[in-house]
């Protein structure tokens, strides 16, 4: 999938490190000679004037004018781009990000590091979610972190531009997939989970398989969990508190497992977690 945008550039073009873009929020209003921004599945392409092309390591230095979940000004610079281990072909760039605040000199990371101490990010297409870990928008894209729960998404293979060996995409098992990791049971965009908790899932695509024995929790759909047989964090939330916010989810308790396989009752991927949270 590819998103083009329209940028001013307001520095020199001749060296990657000093290109900065900024985003216009009405493209139409656009120099004709402007740059453009490309947002090809999970990477960034700067494509100039003359229809020369930035990419990969071309792009470290860059500097983008987006928004924060607030609307405010945020400046976000990219510092270093790699290649996901094991996977080249993925469609995704991983980019090491500062990001400045408006009125600010100083540059500070923009994602926090995961489980496996990487703190890098990339970006999807559309605007932000309002409850996503990393508030940076630019409009027809935003920006994701690999510790955050769309970027654990991608990085496990559901790809939202990608199909399955069916042919069949794998958007719905991505927004499945976030839903899922953030414990959004009832599909509202409450999570009800806490960092660092273990979970172990497989999906109707094969994408992923089940790896341990841990207790069952959850079938999952795009609109949240399909049934539940437990809470992830009781502590957090309980299945009774699940269950009165979302009386939906009241049925199948019992046989949630057995029942959500059956392809009709609409569940994609379903997982596992330890029982002593």
């Amino acid at each position: 999938m590819n998103l083009r945008a329209c940028i001013l550039l307001s520095a020199a073009i001749a060296s990657a490190s000093a290109i900065v873009l900024t985003w216009l929020a009405g493209a139409d209003d656009a120099p004709s000679a402007a740059p453009r921004i490309e947002v090809t599945d999970a990477r960034f392409r700067v494509i100039k004037p003359d229809g020369s092309i930035l990419h990969g390591a071309d792009l470290v230095g860059l500097i983008l004018h987006l928004r924060n979940g607030l609307g405010d000004p945020i400046d976000i610079r990219i510092d270093s781009v790699t290649l996901p281990p094991g996977k080249p072909d993925a469609g995704v760039e991983l980019y090491g990000l500062s990001r400045r605040g408006a009125g600010s000199k100083d540059w500070v990371p923009l994602c926090k590091p995961g489980a496996d101490g990487r703190a890098l990010g990339f970006p999807l297409p559309g605007a932000t979610p309002t409850d996503d870990e990393t508030p940076a928008s630019g409009g027809e894209f935003s920006i994701t972190c690999t510790a955050g729960a769309r970027g654990k998404c991608v990085m496990l293979g559901y790809r939202p531009w990608a199909a399955d060996v069916n042919g069949q995409s794998l958007r719905p098992y991505f927004a499945a997939c976030v839903r899922m990791m953030r414990a959004d049971y009832c599909g509202d965009g409450r999570p009800h989970t806490r960092p660092g908790v273990q979970v172990d899932m497989w999906d109707r695509a094969g994408v992923q398989a089940a790896q341990t024995g841990l207790p069952f929790e959850a079938a999952w759909g795009p609109e949240g969990a399909v049934c539940m047989t437990r809470s992830r964090v009781a502590d957090v939330a309980t299945l009774a508190d699940v269950q009165k916010a979302c009386p939906r989810l009241a049925a199948h308790a019992d046989d949630c497992e057995p029942w959500s396989q059956l392809p009709a009752n609409g569940a994609l991927l379903w997982n596992r977690s330890p029982a002593e949270n």
